[in-house]
């Protein structure tokens, strides 16, 4: 593993060809990119300010990322329970939890035509995207329920909070129930899945 104190003004990239835990410490402003095509699990907090690239793979977030700008490209996907201090563009696949729980975004969120919000529900509870600023939605909202947990007709399930939302998704992928698809109610702060 990637290990002591990176102090970086250029660019720092990271791969993992399997799954790996970043214990390094980033310090600087230069762009940090995240290639895969495995797991890269970021535990405590990196407090470098420069932008976030995750390129290829999973960068999952159980710490914190400072600040700067995260890009999600179309082959990767950041999930997590921690936070991003930045905000974050999705072109590719943004799966709060690791496997059920809340990602944190300090600022604001924008999904692509080609961003995928994916939601896991369980028996022990659901996925959530929690957005401080503002939520601009496009993509698709795939939400799947695991571990055999089949949702009572009507059930609500909260899926993305923030100050404002515009735009909608585009898509409504997986099942709650067997032939059946999920219903999405907007609020002017609120992504909610019937």
């Amino acid at each position: 593993g990637l290990t002591g104190l990176i102090t970086n003004y250029g660019v720092v990239e990271i791969g993992q060809l399997s799954t790996g835990v970043l214990t390094a410490t980033i310090s600087s402003t230069g762009v940090v990119t995240f290639a895969g095509p495995g797991l890269i699990v970021v535990p405590s907090i990196q407090p470098y300010t420069g932008p976030t690239l995750v390129s290829e793979g999973t960068l999952q977030v159980d710490g914190m990322l400072a600040d700067g700008t995260v890009s999600v490209m179309r082959v990767s996907c950041l999930a997590g329970t921690g936070t991003v201090g930045g905000t974050v563009v999705n072109r590719g696949t943004v799966a709060p939890g690791s496997p059920i729980g809340r990602l944190a975004l300090a600022r604001n969120f924008q999904s692509d035509t080609g961003g995928v919000l994916r939601i896991e529900v369980a028996v022990a509870g659901h996925d959530w995207l929690d957005v401080a600023g503002s939520a601009k939605l496009a993509g698709t909202l795939r939400a799947d329920t695991v571990g055999g947990f089949d949702p009572s007709p009507g059930s609500e399930f909260v899926v993305l909070r923030a100050a404002s939302i515009t735009g909608a998704f585009h898509s409504v992928a997986g099942t709650p129930h067997p032939g059946t698809g999920w219903q999405v109610i907007y609020s002017p702060t609120s992504v909610t899945m019937v």
